[in-house]
């Protein structure tokens, strides 16, 4: 049986984590909800386990009303799984607090 790995792979290292951009999932607040990152942040940890979530990032326009934010997971695995959890590969809606994520 012959292998199918590439033999010019690098080896895989455990504490290696991926990059920022790569654990991270965008959010869209239609309407202008009033979602806090604490409300953010507590969900996903409910959903996801403890130590699930690295940080929050709500940003106002304006600074007005929240319209849009990021979410960074410790690892990439736990991206994919929220949006299949979702209802989607790319895109998932959840409801946290008093109104839709997307």
């Amino acid at each position: 049986m012959t292998s199918k790995l590439n033999p010019l792979a690098k080896a895989w290292d455990p504490s290696i984590k991926a990059r920022k951009e790569d654990r991270t999932l965008f959010m869209i607040f239609p309407h202008a909800n009033h979602v806090d990152k604490n409300q953010v942040f507590d969900f996903f940890q409910r959903m996801c386990g403890e130590g699930a979530v690295q940080d929050v990032y709500i940003y106002k326009k304006g600074g007005v009303d929240t319209t849009y934010g990021k979410i960074v997971f410790q690892n990439t695995s736990i991206c994919a799984a929220v949006l299949k959890s979702g209802g989607c590969d790319d895109e998932a809606k959840y409801y946290i607090g008093h109104g839709h994520v997307f």
